[in-house]
């Protein structure tokens, strides 16, 4: 038998591993090879008995031996430092494997913008290098907390488990590091401290209006020094350390610098408008306050439903005429209205018309543009109700809101004088106890025919 054998890696001649010695079973003989270093190996095969019987060659069979996990390196930027220079802020990540197959990096910064804490993904410059790809984030300009992760596999399936990692000082070292790892956090701090809330906090600064603080106001200061004093005014107020807030920090002096403020719920329990400024000064002496940073920790909380008055109809009116028209002032003094519905119901309760449903900035509008009143019309019908419901933007901790509803009944509106006159109970019946002592019939009768009247009005007002 002749065996020919050869290696390559990345296209470069490597050592084919040789063949054990032979062992015999009858017609079958076996060796052993062992493919044990990365390469794309070659062979080919001719085989002759001993009776001189030659085989079909073998013809070129070619496979590869892939034991190296993707390298991944990023420099030009110190995990976890808060940069401040106003020149370029960047960096460059790059994958590389002899048999590249995929690199997803992800970079994910959280800026202020519009008013909201909003969390973005950033796009890097991406171009191919011997066996990888390079990504390369030019310039971070926005101000914000920046986290990296990403993704890497060969054609293997390899995939990394450790990053080599070279500082913004040209300092390298490498990292443990694997795909679903926060590979490095840092942030662009251009102009002193960087502010942001926790997730909690956030939520109730962008609600704006809720009912009641569940859980602590946690406001983070992030700067590239060291902060030599630091305060947390509430309303104006400056608060005490140890009893109305905590500070958490973490980072060390040649690092980054994180402040934790976590502010009591407690002192939120009065129904009020609440604004929270944090202000420092740091090693440089710069001086910095959270709301001039766009951080501004501002809401209200609001226990109290709104209220409203309606003119117009009252329980058990009866309004002669095709239709009556109404006036309804909602009113929320320590809010703000976030919807008012006006529903026609039947005597049972049932839906038959919205007549006015309004909510959010339509709302508001219509509110400002009309003296803070809502006018409609009922049309004409017997008995029916008149539910309103007004409900502030105070959002609670289920989600709800605070509402004021209530149903008007047995509401009649007609232009049929008799009709109004039998849906006048106390004048009705006053009329008819006067007469019963002249004939013990007549009040049977006066039903009898009320209700007969009653059919005939209310299919007149169907018709209609």
């Amino acid at each position: 038998m002749q065996l020919t054998m050869s290696a390559a890696d990345n296209a470069n001649a490597a050592s084919a591993p040789s063949v054990s010695s032979w062992s015999d079973s009858g017609d079958t003989h076996t060796a052993t090879i062992s493919f044990a270093q990365d390469a794309v190996y070659t062979w080919t095969m001719a085989y002759t008995d001993k009776a001189g019987n030659k085989a079909a060659d073998l013809e070129s069979q070619n496979f590869c031996i892939d034991l190296t996990k993707p390298s991944v390196s990023i420099s030009g930027i110190t995990p976890g430092s808060a940069n401040s220079s106003q020149g370029n802020i960047g960096f460059a990540v790059e994958c590389m494997d002899t048999n590249f197959d995929t690199f997803t990096p992800v970079l994910s910064a959280v800026v202020y913008e519009n008013g909201k804490f909003v969390k973005k993904t950033v796009e890097g410059n991406v171009t191919s290098i011997g066996n990888g790809q390079r990504v390369e984030y030019g310039n971070l300009e926005e101000d914000g907390m920046y986290s990296f992760t990403c993704s890497a596999s060969d054609k293997a399936g390899n995939v990394y488990d450790t990053v080599n990692i070279t500082d913004a000082q040209g300092n390298a070292k490498t990292l443990n590091l694997q795909a679903g790892d926060d590979l490095m956090d840092f942030s662009v701090n251009r102009n002193g401290s960087v502010f942001a809330l926790d997730d909690y906090s956030m939520g109730v600064v962008n609600d704006h209006y809720i009912q009641e603080q569940t859980q602590d106001i946690v406001l983070v200061e992030t700067n590239a020094d060291p902060l030599v004093n630091y305060s947390i005014l509430l309303n104006g107020t400056q608060l005490n350390e140890g009893t109305d807030y905590t500070v958490a920090r973490s980072g060390q002096d040649e690092s980054w610098n994180r402040y934790e403020y976590h502010i009591d719920r407690d002192l939120f329990e009065d129904e009020g408008e609440y604004n929270i400024v944090a202000q420092s000064e740091d090693k440089a002496s710069s001086v910095a306050y959270s709301d001039l940073k766009n951080v501004n920790v501002d809401f209200i909380i609001d226990k109290t439903a709104p209220v409203f008055t309606v003119s117009g109809i009252e329980d058990g009116g009866n309004y002669r005429g095709t239709s009556r028209d109404v006036t309804l002032m909602p009113k929320d003094d320590g809010g703000k209205l976030g919807r008012v519905k006006v529903t026609i119901l039947d005597s049972d309760g049932n839906e038959e018309e919205v007549v006015s449903d309004l909510s959010g900035d339509e709302l508001t509008d219509y509110l400002s543009k009309n003296d803070g009143k809502i006018r409609f019309s009922i049309p004409e019908g017997i008995n029916k109700q008149v539910a309103v419901l007004c409900a502030d933007c105070s959002i609670g901790a289920d989600g709800s809101t605070n509402v004021k509803a209530y149903s008007y009944k047995g509401i009649t509106v007609s232009s049929n004088a008799l009709i109004l006159f039998f849906e006048n109970k106390p004048l009705f019946y006053g009329v008819v106890g006067g007469t019963g002592v002249a004939a013990v019939g007549a009040p049977s009768v006066m039903l009898f025919r009320k209700r007969k009247l009653l059919k005939l009005a209310k299919k007149k007002i169907k018709t209609k």
